[in-house]
């Protein structure tokens, strides 16, 4: 009896990974599980970013999960993160202020701070861009800091297809702590 639960404590160590569901996205200092439903997209490696300051660096999404890809409804759900060593306050306004320089017509209702399920603290940012008639995108991004890095979590898709309920809801499983240093 002991060997097997050696062996099976031994199996579930080697392939800890597995215990997550596939789709999910997990590192040391944080938890996300898409909806039902949504699809993990396959992202292409990241670019050599060799010799650059890590604030030089502009790093592509670690996750991003689709809902009904390719329709006109699509719904996306994008994970980013980036070191950063200031406050949640700091990191809000510069996200903020990236937002409304990436594309004309961006608006940014006022910030709400809130928290994860587990306490961690959050900005809730309601953001609506475009230009065009029938042509508009509205997310919702969660912001917080982990204390080694800026996470922003986005929901979006077409404006008036969803709303902030249907993000929150997406991001209910998603937990953050302070990310582990080593000394």
């Amino acid at each position: 009896m002991k060997t097997l639960v050696t062996s099976v404590a031994l199996s579930l160590a080697l392939t800890g990974a597995a215990l997550a569901a596939e789709g999910d996205y997990d590192d040391p200092g944080m938890h996300f599980s898409p909806p039902s439903g949504w699809e993990k997209i396959t992202l292409a490696p990241a670019a050599d970013t060799a010799g650059q300051s890590d604030d030089e660096q502009e790093r592509p999404p670690v996750a991003v999960y689709a809902w009904h890809r390719g329709q006109s409804d699509q719904r996306t759900i994008a994970i980013n993160i980036q070191h950063y060593d200031g406050s949640l306050d700091a990191f809000e306004h510069q996200r903020e202020s990236d937002l409304r320089k990436a594309a004309d017509g961006t608006f940014v209702d006022k910030p709400s701070k809130t928290a994860l399920a587990n306490g961690m603290p959050v900005y809730l940012l309601n953001v609506k861009a475009g230009t065009d008639v029938g042509h508009f995108v509205q997310r919702f991004d969660y912001l917080m800091i982990d204390g080694s890095r800026s996470i922003d979590v986005s929901y979006s898709g077409r404006q008036g297809d969803f709303g902030q309920k249907d993000a929150t809801d997406a991001f209910s499983s998603l937990y953050v702590v302070v990310y582990p240093r080593h000394p």
